[in-house]
C-alpha cells in the first residue's frame, strides 16, 4: 500500500451526540467525491503544518468558521486510509471534539447536524461512503473500549 498524500480531518460532535457534516463543493474522480455529498471536514496537509493544526484549519474553512470548539475536548481519533482511483492512498489523521455552539463572528455555515443513526441510514449518493465507514468504525471501537464520548480511539480504517 502506497500512501502518497497526508491530510487531517475532524469528527465534530454536539453535546447531544450529533456529528457536523459539510457539503462537498466539487467532484473529484481520483478521490471519489461528488459535488453535493455530505462529508466530514478534512483536507490536505500544507508544508510545515502539524496534523492537529491542519484538522482545525480545515474544520474552520469548511464550516465557514461559524462553530466554536471545546479545545479541551479534542482528542486523536485514529487514521483513515482512503483508496484513490490511481491505486494509491491518502492517509487522513482524524481528531474528535465537542462543539460549544456558534462562534461570535456572525458567519453563516453550510453544515448539517446529524446523528450517527441518521448518517448511517443515508444513501451513499448523499453521504460519502468513507464518511459513513469512519463514523461507524469510530462508534464500534469506542462502544467496546470506553464510554462514549469521553475518549476517542480507533484502529486504522482502510476505505476504497
Amino acid at each position: 500500500m502506497i500512501v502518497d498524500e497526508w491530510g487531517a480531518g475532524f469528527f465534530a460532535i454536539t453535546s447531544c451526540g450529533r456529528f457536523v457534516l459539510r457539503t462537498e463543493g466539487k467532484s473529484d474522480f481520483n478521490t471519489h467525491k461528488r459535488a453535493g455529498q455530505l462529508s466530514l471536514p478534512m483536507g490536505h496537509l500544507r508544508p510545515g503544518e502539524g496534523l492537529l493544526t491542519c484538522a482545525l484549519r480545515e474544520f474552520g474553512e469548511e464550516t465557514n468558521h461559524s462553530l466554536s470548539l471545546d479545545m479541551h475536548s479534542i482528542r486523536p481519533a485514529g487514521r483513515v486510509l482512503l483508496g484513490k482511483a490511481d491505486g494509491q492512498y491518502a492517509a487522513i489523521a482524524m481528531f474528535a471534539g465537542r462543539i460549544l455552539g456558534p462562534a461570535n463572528n456572525g458567519a453563516t455555515s453550510p453544515v448539517i447536524y446529524a446523528s450517527s443513526d441518521e448518517i448511517l441510514a443515508m444513501d451513499d449518493r448523499l453521504v460519502r461512503p468513507p464518511t459513513k465507514a469512519a463514523i461507524k468504525h469510530l462508534l464500534e471501537q469506542n462502544s467496546r473500549l470506553h464510554p462514549w464520548p469521553a475518549f476517542f480511539v480507533f484502529e486504522d480504517l482502510v476505505v476504497g
